[in-house]
């Protein structure tokens, strides 16, 4: 055999070893494994404030011209800030809070009706069911609309734009409060339960503004009693007994 031959031979087989050995050292050469990234966690407000109030910190105390006790208000204020970014973190950055009852402003009366002055009227069987929420939004966003009466259920809701006629009934009233003003229902009396009362000949006089302005100022005052013409009134601890009359009451929001 020639030696061009061999040496052909001898590179075949030391290039054939070559792989015998790669493939038993683990097989085919394989690219670096992508390691995926850290994912950087985002400051909260609570953690810039800490930082800022230490940068604050470290200048100062770097500044010649800093008191003691200057560094050490900044030291407090810095220690203060890490100790609410701490709590922060400790919590998960969550809205703790307790979540707020859209329908909190809105007076409710019970086992009460008041027939007719219906603006809509939602059922099991109507396109748009009735529920607490769908009614009272409702209403919220109807500017001739006053209450919404339920069922005890609150499967069937009327949104009323007047109270009117009155009666005893297994229906549950919810009055809209209007930007904190006072409820007001007419042509009905609430006998006893009174707190204060001014009149004509009183050394306070009653006017409206007076009277609404004491029941304002006095916890236990829920609701303030005018004959028409606004010079008699009496604030009152409690609704009570009710009665047809020539009274009109403001209900405290």
């Amino acid at each position: 055999m020639s030696m061009p031959m061999l040496a052909g031979v001898g590179l075949l087989v030391v290039c054939s070893s070559s792989s015998a050995a790669a493939m038993m050292m683990g097989g085919e050469e394989k690219e670096d494994p992508v390691v995926p990234k850290t994912p950087v966690k985002k400051k909260t407000p609570e953690q810039i404030k800490a930082d800022e109030a230490k940068a604050a910190l470290a200048a100062l105390k770097a500044d010649p011209d800093a008191t003691p006790a200057e560094v050490a208000t900044a030291q407090t204020e810095a220690d203060n800030a890490q100790a609410a970014a701490d709590a922060s973190d400790d919590s998960g950055g969550s809205d703790t809070s307790t979540p707020v009852d859209p329908y909190a402003d809105w007076s409710v009366e019970e086992g009460r009706d008041y027939p007719g002055n219906d603006i809509f009227h939602y059922h099991p069987n109507s396109t748009i069911k009735a529920t607490k929420d769908v009614c009272l939004d409702k209403c919220e966003d109807m500017t001739n609309c006053k209450f919404v009466t339920f069922n005890n259920e609150n499967t069937l809701c009327w949104g009323k734009s007047s109270t009117g006629g009155r009666a005893h009934g297994d229906r549950n009233n919810y009055f809209k409060q209007e930007g904190g003003d006072w409820r007001v229902e007419e042509g009905h009396d609430y006998p006893g339960n009174d707190i204060f009362h001014y009149h004509k000949n009183s050394a306070i006089k009653a006017t409206k503004d007076v009277c609404l302005d004491k029941c304002e100022d006095m916890t236990n005052c829920k609701l303030v009693t005018f004959n028409n013409e606004n010079t008699l009134c009496w604030g009152k601890s409690s609704t009570g007994g009710r009665e047809h009359g020539d009274r009109n009451n403001y209900f405290k929001p």
